[in-house]
């Protein structure tokens, strides 16, 4: 299902927790891999949420929020819908675990009056993710899209 973050909306912490699991499987890594594509939609869209932290690590939370700051220093949002078609695990270790995922992605970057500056959309977009363990906790450590 498409899922559209809507700028009203808040976003807290309280639907997303935190991977604990030793060895997660499939249905686990998708909801984390869902509670980032969502998060940081809702982050880009201009909607204030502490989040991020919880499904990935601090480098890729700083460049959210740097992108988020330069849009808003534009006086611009994006309008981000990203749904998982498909999921595989390509590499499994104690502390590590790649992803391949297949995404529908579409954004569209709007002014402040709400008019579409950019739109794109992408049917198939594949994306290679990188999960770690750190300490007991799972987060999203890197990303590599048209992969």
């Amino acid at each position: 299902p498409m899922q559209e973050i809507v700028k009203e909306q808040p976003l807290n912490a309280k639907g997303i927790k935190p991977l604990l699991v030793a060895q997660p499987n499939k249905v686990q890594l998708q909801g984390l891999l869902d509670s980032w594509l969502v998060t940081k939609a809702a982050i880009l869209s201009g909607v204030n949420s502490e989040s991020l932290p919880i499904v990935a690590r601090e480098p890729l939370v700083k460049r959210v929020q740097e992108e988020r700051a330069k849009d808003a220093a534009l006086g611009q949002i994006q309008k981000i819908q990203a749904s998982i078609a498909s999921l595989e695990v390509v590499k499994r270790a104690p502390v590590r675990i790649e992803i391949k995922a297949q995404l529908f992605y579409q954004d569209e970057r709007l002014d402040s009056l709400g008019r579409t500056l950019s739109k794109t959309t992408v049917p198939t977009l594949s994306v290679t993710y990188i999960f770690g363990r750190d300490g007991e906790q799972w987060r999203l450590h890197h990303y590599i899209s048209g992969t």
